[in-house]
């Protein structure tokens, strides 16, 4: 509005400079009036110039008095030019600082990226320790269980010695009563001495079986596989036979090396024997060899063994087939992720490969007799998981599908997807 109210008024100012030097030309025309001694004619072309030097400087000062921006752009281009150099620089030197901000900012993402690995790292090892941890407080309550059987078998024995003690004192006695019996109640004497020798031998092992109870290791746990294998049926006895021993000398190799790692110590491999129940082992024979089946067979500990003990096993015979196939969906679920922390939705995800487990072993897979685990999945997979979901609201469905084939005796490797 103020640019057509200045517009407005130097036209006007123009026509009417420009109306009154037409007139006062004119004038000095018709009149033949002289300037400074010059002609006529002259004299008017002159009024008609001094008319348009006048309309420029009329219409200059006028804007110079009414704008700002026309006085700038008069008498102070140069510096206005100098300012709007020194504003380019600045916003150079603003853009710079920005790049740099943004790299900083890109580098601490990356070490804040590492801090979450080496966190799930550690939560890894905290949750391994404490599985560990409830295996061996496990393994000290059997411990403390056999224990007692131990005590409550010591104490029956001690009493049992103390009345054969008292019995040969009684004897002895009667010996000094009844000198006509004296072989017959020699002979009784030492069979009870006899039998005494043997309660002292009995003795002598509990004292060592408790001594070993009490500073001996656990060489193998309850229901550890010491070996698997997977054989054709349909095929004669001595055939599965044979192949049931390759399984069997596959676990004796086995329990010798482990039983060397653990107890420290080099330990002959004749002490290394493995233990099959023999009835057991007949009927596995009489199964695979008269089914057209394949099975997976695994050679398990039978209980916690301690050190020095014979390695007793059991047999588990399992048909195999194929449980699932590659890229088969295994599980989908939906997660509300709204309100929850980083580390309840790190929780969840972990609470949803224990399901993925379960619903394998449900289908068929044989677990892991120590860990309860049929699944394998990498971990760069759940920690990229983690990260999308920090970065989301609402839900989330998580799906796990088969990364490749696999049959009962596993394991199942997992390809992890997050949807939403």
């Amino acid at each position: 509005m103020y640019g057509i109210f200045l517009i407005i008024v130097l036209v006007i100012t123009g026509g009417a400079i420009a109306f009154i030097g037409d007139k006062l030309g004119s004038k000095v025309g018709k009149k033949r009036l002289s300037i400074f001694g010059l002609r006529p004619k002259h004299t008017s072309i002159l009024v008609t110039i001094i008319t348009g030097i006048m309309i420029t400087s009329t219409t200059l000062g006028i804007m110079s008095v009414v704008s700002e921006n026309v006085r700038t752009a008069l008498f102070g281009m140069e510096k206005l030019n100098k300012e709007m150099a020194e504003a380019k620089e600045e916003v150079a030197n603003a853009q710079k600082m920005l790049e740099k901000a943004k790299a900083d900012q890109e580098t601490a993402d990356n070490a804040l990226s590492q801090v979450k690995k080496d966190l799930n790292a550690l939560q890894a090892q905290k949750d391994e320790l404490e599985e560990k941890n409830q295996m061996l407080q496990e393994g000290n309550e059997l411990l403390e269980q056999a224990k007692e059987e131990l005590m409550e078998r010591y104490d029956i024995l001690s009493a049992a010695n103390d009345a054969l003690l008292v019995s040969q004192a009684e004897l002895k006695s009667g010996n000094e009563k009844l000198q006509g019996d004296n072989e017959k109640l020699h002979s009784d004497n030492e069979k009870l001495a006899g039998e005494n020798s043997q309660l002292e031998s009995r003795n002598k092992v509990l004292g060592d079986s408790m001594q070993i109870m009490r500073e001996g290791e656990i060489a193998f746990r309850a229901g550890e596989t010491l070996a698997s294998a997977v054989i054709k049926g349909n095929r004669s006895e001595d055939e599965i036979k044979n192949e049931f021993q390759k399984i069997i000398d596959m676990a004796q190799q086995t329990a010798y090396i482990k039983l060397n790692q653990r107890v420290g110590t080099e330990i002959p491999e004749e002490a290394c024997q493995i233990w099959i129940y023999q009835p057991d082992y007949e009927a596995a024979v009489n199964q695979v060899s008269k089914n057209n089946s394949e099975y997976v067979i695994r050679v398990l500990a039978a209980g916690n063994l301690i050190r020095g003990e014979a390695i007793r096993t059991v047999l588990q015979v399992e048909k195999n087939f194929l449980v699932y196939e590659d890229g088969e969906l295994v599980l989908r679920e939906s997660i509300k992720l709204e309100g929850k922390s980083s580390d309840e939705r790190e929780k969840a995800i972990i609470q949803f490969l224990k399901d993925v487990n379960d619903k394998a072993i449900k289908k068929g897979m044989l677990p892991d007799t120590l860990t309860g685990a049929v699944g394998v999945i990498d971990g760069n997979q759940i920690y990229s998981a983690i990260q999308k979901m920090d970065y989301t609201e609402g839900m989330a469905l998580l799906s796990a599908y088969a990364n490749g084939s696999a049959d009962v005796r596993g394991p199942l490797r997992i390809r992890l997807q997050v949807g939403y």
